[in-house]
């Protein structure tokens, strides 16, 4: 697992857009990641990595296609588990953000080109 310092993780939360910020610190946010660890039962310590592993999703330090992998990997869990919370987290966080994550991410980047 990659280790970053304070002064990058500042950083990069300080370029962020708005909506990223809002989705990394909202009380709903830590709701949410409470409520799919306990559905899942997940323990106290990971929740805590779930929950640091979708905030580098937001930050851009993991990239979305690294997201269950990464999941399994720190969570100590399945492979088909860590899909099933990923997809809990997709469905609950980061659909809100959605367009704003795919382009910090590079996803889909190619512009439709207007038919003249």
């Amino acid at each position: 697992m990659q280790e970053y310092t304070e002064e990058q993780f500042l950083e990069k939360y300080n370029s962020l857009p708005q909506e990223l910020k809002t989705a990394m610190s909202s009380v709903e946010s830590s709701d949410i990641i409470q409520a799919i660890s306990k559905k899942f039962g997940l323990q106290i310590d990971q929740m805590g990595e779930l929950a640091s592993e979708t905030g580098f999703v937001l930050l851009g330090f993991t990239k979305p296609e690294d997201y269950i992998r990464n999941l399994k990997d720190r969570l100590q869990i399945e492979p088909q588990k860590a899909k099933e919370i990923a997809l809990e987290i997709n469905s609950q966080i980061f659909s809100k953000v959605k367009e704003t994550l795919k382009r910090m991410h590079g996803i889909g980047g190619e512009e439709k080109k207007e038919i003249e």
